[in-house]
Protein backbone atom coordinates (compact mmCIF):
# COMPACT_ATOMS: atom_id res chain seq x y z
CA UNK A 1 0.00 0.00 0.00
CA UNK A 2 0.98 3.69 -0.87
CA UNK A 3 1.00 5.95 2.63
CA UNK A 4 -1.71 8.67 1.43
CA UNK A 5 -1.47 10.31 5.13
CA UNK A 6 1.41 11.54 6.79
CA UNK A 7 0.72 12.82 10.10
CA UNK A 8 3.02 15.41 12.44
CA UNK A 9 2.07 16.35 16.19
CA UNK A 10 2.33 20.22 16.82
CA UNK A 11 2.37 21.59 20.38
CA UNK A 12 3.37 25.25 19.11
CA UNK A 13 0.46 27.82 19.46
CA UNK A 14 -1.94 27.90 16.27
CA UNK A 15 -0.07 31.31 15.34
CA UNK A 16 3.07 29.72 15.42
CA UNK A 17 1.91 27.01 12.92
CA UNK A 18 2.56 26.62 8.99
CA UNK A 19 0.14 24.74 6.69
CA UNK A 20 -2.75 25.82 3.85
CA UNK A 21 -5.85 25.13 5.83
CA UNK A 22 -6.40 25.30 10.03
CA UNK A 23 -9.48 23.54 10.45
CA UNK A 24 -11.26 23.65 14.36
CA UNK A 25 -14.46 23.16 15.64
CA UNK A 26 -16.57 24.93 17.98
CA UNK A 27 -20.00 23.96 19.93
CA UNK A 28 -23.14 26.36 19.78
CA UNK A 29 -22.67 27.36 23.49
CA UNK A 30 -19.14 28.74 22.61
CA UNK A 31 -19.04 32.10 23.03
CA UNK A 32 -16.61 33.10 23.52
CA UNK A 33 -14.42 31.09 20.85
CA UNK A 34 -12.45 28.45 22.87
CA UNK A 35 -9.15 26.91 21.70
CA UNK A 36 -7.64 27.36 17.98
CA UNK A 37 -10.93 28.92 17.06
CA UNK A 38 -10.84 31.29 19.49
CA UNK A 39 -7.11 32.05 18.75
CA UNK A 40 -7.95 32.46 15.30
CA UNK A 41 -10.63 34.80 15.83
CA UNK A 42 -8.91 36.69 18.07
CA UNK A 43 -5.86 36.46 15.32
CA UNK A 44 -8.61 37.87 12.80
CA UNK A 45 -9.66 40.54 14.71
CA UNK A 46 -13.33 39.43 15.74
CA UNK A 47 -14.41 38.28 12.17
CA UNK A 48 -15.79 34.87 13.22
CA UNK A 49 -17.15 36.50 16.34
CA UNK A 50 -19.11 38.68 13.70
CA UNK A 51 -20.31 36.50 11.75
CA UNK A 52 -22.12 34.63 14.43
CA UNK A 53 -23.67 37.62 15.90
CA UNK A 54 -24.94 38.20 12.69
CA UNK A 55 -26.85 34.90 12.50
CA UNK A 56 -24.73 33.91 9.36
CA UNK A 57 -23.65 30.87 11.75
CA UNK A 58 -24.33 29.18 15.25
CA UNK A 59 -22.38 26.43 15.81
CA UNK A 60 -24.67 23.57 14.51
CA UNK A 61 -23.68 20.38 13.13
CA UNK A 62 -23.12 20.36 9.49
CA UNK A 63 -21.95 24.05 9.76
CA UNK A 64 -18.88 25.71 8.41
CA UNK A 65 -17.16 29.28 8.10
CA UNK A 66 -13.86 29.55 5.85
CA UNK A 67 -12.03 32.60 6.13
CA UNK A 68 -8.66 33.79 4.64
CA UNK A 69 -5.96 34.43 7.43
CA UNK A 70 -4.94 37.69 5.09
CA UNK A 71 -1.26 37.10 6.84
CA UNK A 72 -2.32 37.44 10.73
CA UNK A 73 -1.27 33.35 10.39
CA UNK A 74 1.01 31.74 8.93
CA UNK A 75 -1.91 28.95 7.80
CA UNK A 76 -3.25 31.16 4.87
CA UNK A 77 -6.81 29.80 5.67
CA UNK A 78 -9.17 28.88 8.64
CA UNK A 79 -11.96 26.44 8.60
CA UNK A 80 -14.67 26.16 11.81
CA UNK A 81 -16.89 23.35 11.84
CA UNK A 82 -19.84 23.47 13.75
CA UNK A 83 -19.66 20.78 16.56
CA UNK A 84 -23.89 21.11 17.89
CA UNK A 85 -24.42 20.99 21.29
CA UNK A 86 -22.03 20.20 24.03
CA UNK A 87 -24.14 17.79 25.71
CA UNK A 88 -24.93 15.79 22.54
CA UNK A 89 -21.46 15.26 21.31
CA UNK A 90 -20.16 11.74 21.52
CA UNK A 91 -17.38 9.82 20.15
CA UNK A 92 -19.43 8.75 16.71
CA UNK A 93 -19.58 12.66 16.57
CA UNK A 94 -15.96 13.05 17.08
CA UNK A 95 -15.37 10.82 13.82
CA UNK A 96 -18.58 12.01 12.22
CA UNK A 97 -17.07 15.61 12.02
CA UNK A 98 -13.88 14.91 11.83
CA UNK A 99 -14.82 12.81 8.55
CA UNK A 100 -16.93 15.91 7.24
CA UNK A 101 -13.92 18.49 7.86
CA UNK A 102 -11.55 16.78 5.72
CA UNK A 103 -13.84 16.19 3.17
CA UNK A 104 -14.29 20.06 3.34
CA UNK A 105 -10.78 20.72 3.56
CA UNK A 106 -10.24 17.97 0.67
CA UNK A 107 -12.59 20.23 -1.52
CA UNK A 108 -10.60 22.83 -0.60
CA UNK A 109 -7.68 21.49 -2.31
CA UNK A 110 -5.96 21.67 1.05
CA UNK A 111 -2.44 19.57 1.07
CA UNK A 112 -1.01 20.45 4.37
CA UNK A 113 -3.83 20.58 6.73
CA UNK A 114 -3.76 21.71 10.34
CA UNK A 115 -5.86 19.96 12.44
CA UNK A 116 -7.10 20.55 16.18
CA UNK A 117 -8.51 17.53 17.48
CA UNK A 118 -12.76 18.30 17.35
CA UNK A 119 -14.72 18.22 20.14
CA UNK A 120 -12.52 16.76 22.89
CA UNK A 121 -10.51 17.66 25.12
CA UNK A 122 -6.51 17.13 24.96
CA UNK A 123 -6.16 15.03 27.62
CA UNK A 124 -9.10 12.95 25.89
CA UNK A 125 -7.04 12.44 22.44
CA UNK A 126 -5.51 9.47 23.17
CA UNK A 127 -7.90 7.34 23.19
CA UNK A 128 -10.03 8.44 20.04
CA UNK A 129 -6.39 8.16 18.04
CA UNK A 130 -7.86 4.89 16.03
CA UNK A 131 -11.61 7.09 15.00
CA UNK A 132 -9.59 10.00 14.33
CA UNK A 133 -7.42 8.16 11.79
CA UNK A 134 -10.06 5.80 10.27
CA UNK A 135 -12.31 9.61 9.28
CA UNK A 136 -9.46 11.21 8.18
CA UNK A 137 -8.33 8.44 5.91
CA UNK A 138 -11.86 7.21 4.50
CA UNK A 139 -11.91 10.62 2.60
CA UNK A 140 -8.72 10.09 0.58
CA UNK A 141 -9.18 6.65 0.08
CA UNK A 142 -12.85 7.66 -1.47
CA UNK A 143 -10.68 9.75 -3.64
CA UNK A 144 -7.33 8.55 -3.91
CA UNK A 145 -5.57 11.65 -2.70
CA UNK A 146 -2.90 12.12 -0.11
CA UNK A 147 -2.49 14.68 2.50
CA UNK A 148 -0.04 16.01 5.26
CA UNK A 149 -1.81 16.38 8.32
CA UNK A 150 -0.58 18.54 12.09
CA UNK A 151 -2.45 17.60 14.81
CA UNK A 152 -2.34 20.26 17.45
CA UNK A 153 -1.51 18.55 20.36
CA UNK A 154 -0.16 20.24 23.89
CA UNK A 155 3.21 19.34 24.69
CA UNK A 156 2.50 17.51 27.66
CA UNK A 157 -0.06 15.14 25.81
CA UNK A 158 2.92 14.83 22.67
CA UNK A 159 3.79 11.91 24.17
CA UNK A 160 0.94 9.69 24.95
CA UNK A 161 -0.45 10.98 21.36
CA UNK A 162 2.69 9.62 19.47
CA UNK A 163 2.28 6.00 21.16
CA UNK A 164 -1.58 5.97 20.58
CA UNK A 165 -1.07 7.13 16.67
CA UNK A 166 1.86 4.63 16.47
CA UNK A 167 -0.56 2.28 18.03
CA UNK A 168 -3.61 2.74 15.72
CA UNK A 169 -1.65 3.48 12.46
CA UNK A 170 -0.04 -0.22 13.11
CA UNK A 171 -3.85 -2.07 13.29
CA UNK A 172 -5.77 -0.02 10.95
CA UNK A 173 -3.60 1.69 8.71
CA UNK A 174 -0.26 0.11 8.04
CA UNK A 175 1.20 1.19 4.85
CA UNK A 176 -1.41 4.20 4.58
CA UNK A 177 -0.56 6.10 7.37
CA UNK A 178 2.91 7.13 8.70
CA UNK A 179 3.66 9.31 12.17
CA UNK A 180 6.55 11.63 11.03
CA UNK A 181 8.49 14.25 12.19
CA UNK A 182 7.93 17.58 12.44
CA UNK A 183 8.36 18.83 8.61
CA UNK A 184 10.28 22.13 7.34
CA UNK A 185 7.65 23.92 5.58
CA UNK A 186 8.47 26.45 2.65
CA UNK A 187 6.72 29.75 2.44
CA UNK A 188 3.02 29.52 1.30
CA UNK A 189 1.67 32.03 -1.24
CA UNK A 190 -1.02 34.36 0.42
CA UNK A 191 -4.63 33.40 -0.15
CA UNK A 192 -7.26 35.96 -1.43
CA UNK A 193 -7.32 39.19 0.76
CA UNK A 194 -11.47 39.15 -0.06
CA UNK A 195 -12.10 35.22 1.25
CA UNK A 196 -14.84 34.72 3.65
CA UNK A 197 -17.56 32.72 3.71
CA UNK A 198 -20.27 30.25 5.63
CA UNK A 199 -20.40 27.12 3.79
Amino acid sequence: MTVILEVALEHRSVERVEGDLLVAGFFCEDRPLKGAAGTADWRLCGLVSRILLEGECSGKEGEAILVASKGRLRIARVLLVGLGEVGRFCAESFGERTRDATQRALELGAKRLVLEPLGIRAEDFSPHCGTLLEAVLAPLRAQQMTLELDLLIPEAEMGRADAALRKAITKSAPGEAALVAKRVRKPLKAAPSGLQQAL
